[in-house]
């Protein structure tokens, strides 16, 4: 039998005055190495609301509520990472 792994991840959109707030992911990133990106971390056995909280406040010092999150999209993508 085989066994696949799922790895979730979860990204902050947080928008004001229409300007987005974006990190730069480090040299020693392990994808998107340089790059702007949103706010984003694994889920490490944790509520996904939970992981964004935690990783606002680990990338950019941010307090957040989970209650005042929003779900705007999921993507379920199979065979990732290759």
């Amino acid at each position: 039998m085989s066994v696949t792994l799922n790895v979730l991840g979860a990204h902050l959109y947080l928008e004001r005055d229409g300007a987005v707030l974006l990190g730069e992911r480090g040299a020693n990133a392990a994808f998107g190495a340089g790059e702007w990106h949103a706010l984003a971390g694994h889920v490490e056995r944790e509520a996904v609301r939970a992981c964004v909280v935690r990783e606002a406040q680990e990338e950019a010092g941010l307090a957040l509520d989970a209650e005042d999150l929003t779900l705007i999209h999921t993507v379920h993508l199979l065979g990732w990472p290759p």
